[in-house]
């Protein structure tokens, strides 16, 4: 026993000799200005991936970079069209020359004011037709962009066409509208012009009468060549895809209540918002709503899902760290959406697009609307006002004062894409039902878009959507 007692001590002490041995030369390297760590190396950044709690494996569709993505890509040559959304890749391929194309129209300061006829030529001809999900100010769009050129002749803006004429004379023209008053502007930017053509000539592959816009069928005319009258009018410039027939469904999931409140997602929620988990202050409402209660604000969650954050004092409010910066608050609301996500439901992906339109940016106290997407589609949000909350439309609702968000409301919910089908509807079957139903007598439809809808159980179909010039949204079943 005592030889064993000696090797220990032994032991011990060769050990104490190597770490003052290592301390010294530790030392002598800081004296000496040497580096611990090989080129590049990074101590915290290694800490940071080692304890990242999940964040790595969280997915937002709802970024910086994202904002700046256009909601469709419609590629004309001539006998040839194609349409491309975010999710494809001839879509990535595109996209940074197109919003290059776009950021150089918007600060050219040579614009020439076009007609309608301009406007639909371009459309029918060689072109990239660029249609933003919402309309931004321009100004803030460049910023978007990447561009800090300061310009206080700002407009709203949301859908552009980039052409490859013959007759630009340096290299692209872009026609810009307006979006309040549907004007129209045309620019020459500097650009390789066979670039162009070649991105056309390989993105427009299928048939035209594929995919047809309103004013190339008519629809955007009261009399047609019969001599009968149209009581529904169609924009010109809407795309209407006569052969899609949606069939698809989709399962909706409430992570927050499922026969009883997940006590994690409560937490994770709690803690989003600034509350104390274990001391928080709460009661129960009749219809199961659990209520906290802080000091400046009160945090309400509905079995239905429905999360509602409201600041009494708008002073006190969560804090974006925006300032007066409008941009920032933008950024900053676009970041706690994914934050709180990412906090509350790490492993499902967040497919989210900001909905309202972005252009009165001289505040820093805005309203801003998201809703979710699933299988490029837009998911419709219709929670009917109820005993202890208001109607919801969106899935999210965002409002801003001063640079702090008083008001936040969201449906928890995500949706997985499932083997069933069912009777679908092609966009000229909805189109026919509409122009049928009595109530649409005068109409002017400005978007048609697939959507989907609940059927009264945990599954969503699919279904069309039309967006009026004077805002209603209808959907088509």
């Amino acid at each position: 026993m005592l030889g064993v007692h000696m090797k220990k001590q032994n032991l011990k002490t060769y050990v104490l000799i190597a770490l003052i041995i290592s301390s010294v030369v530790l030392t002598g390297k800081i004296w000496f200005n040497e580096k611990l760590w090989p080129e590049g190396y990074n101590f915290f950044a290694v800490i940071t991936d080692n304890f990242s709690f999940g964040d790595d494996d969280f997915v937002s569709s709802l970024t910086k970079e994202t904002i700046s993505f256009p909601q469709t890509l419609v590629v004309t040559n001539t006998e040839k069209r194609s349409v491309y959304a975010a999710d494809s890749d001839s879509f990535k391929a595109m996209v940074p020359d197109v919003k290059e194309l776009l950021r150089l129209a918007l600060e050219s300061n040579d614009k020439t004011a076009i007609g309608e006829q301009d406007w639909s030529q371009a459309l029918k001809t060689q072109s990239i037709h660029v249609t933003y999900p919402v309309a931004y100010d321009s100004k803030l769009f460049l910023n978007i962009l990447g561009s800090y050129k300061t310009d206080d002749n700002s407009i709203p803006v949301k859908e552009f066409i980039i052409s490859s004429s013959n007759f630009a004379a340096t290299g692209a023209d872009v026609y810009i509208r307006r979006y309040d008053t549907a004007e129209i502007f045309k620019t020459s930017v500097t650009w390789e012009r066979q670039r162009l053509a070649d991105m056309i000539n390989t993105y427009a592959l299928d048939s035209i009468g594929d995919f047809s816009y309103s004013s190339e069928l008519n629809f955007d005319k009261a009399d047609t060549s019969a001599g009968a009258q149209q009581k529904v009018l169609i924009e010109s410039n809407v795309l209407i895809l006569l052969n899609q027939r949606l069939s698809h469904m989709l399962e909706e999931f409430n992570p927050l209540y499922h026969h009883e409140f997940n006590a994690d997602v409560v937490d994770s929620l709690l803690t989003q918002f600034g509350y104390n988990v274990s001391g928080a202050r709460k009661y129960t409402e009749r219809d199961n709503s659990i209520v906290f209660v802080e000091n400046y604000s009160t945090l309400k969650l509905h079995p239905n899902g429905l999360v509602e954050y409201k600041a009494v004092d708008a002073s006190k409010g969560i804090d974006l760290g925006s300032g007066n910066d409008f941009y920032e608050g933008l950024l900053g609301c676009v970041d706690f959406v994914n934050r709180m996500w990412g906090e509350v439901l790490p492993s499902e992906a967040l497919n989210i697009n900001i909905s309202s339109d972005v252009i009165d940016t001289k505040t820093n106290s805005f309203r801003l609307t998201m809703d979710y997407f699933a299988d490029g589609a837009q998911v419709s949000i219709d929670l009917p006002q109820s005993t202890s909350h208001q109607s919801m439309n969106h899935g999210v609702e965002i409002e801003v004062v001063g640079g702090k968000i008083v008001l936040y409301r969201q449906v928890l919910a995500y949706f997985e894409s499932i083997d069933m089908a069912t009777n679908g509807t092609s966009a000229i079957e909805a189109l026919d039902k509409l122009m049928a139903g009595s109530n649409m007598e005068g109409q002017v439809i400005r978007n048609l878009y697939p959507v989907y809808i609940a059927d009264g159980t945990s599954y969503r179909k699919s279904a069309w959507a039309a967006r009026t010039a004077d805002g209603r949204t209808v959907i088509i079943n």
